[in-house]
């Protein structure tokens, strides 16, 4: 994993457990794309870590 993706992970961390709506969290992380300019294997990734998260709760 490399440093933006680890970023991105943690700011949608801190901002998740402040928000239950999905259209918000949707936002916030689509900002946080645009803002560390990932590209579409790292968006991927990031995708499925949260994806793994979802799941567990």
């Amino acid at each position: 994993m490399n440093k933006k993706v680890y970023e991105l992970l943690e700011e949608i961390k801190l901002h998740s457990e402040k928000i239950s709506d999905w259209e918000q969290m949707t936002n916030i992380f689509a900002n946080a794309i645009k803002r560390k300019g990932l590209n579409n294997e790292e968006v991927e990734e990031i995708s499925e870590r949260i994806l793994r998260e979802v799941r567990k709760k």
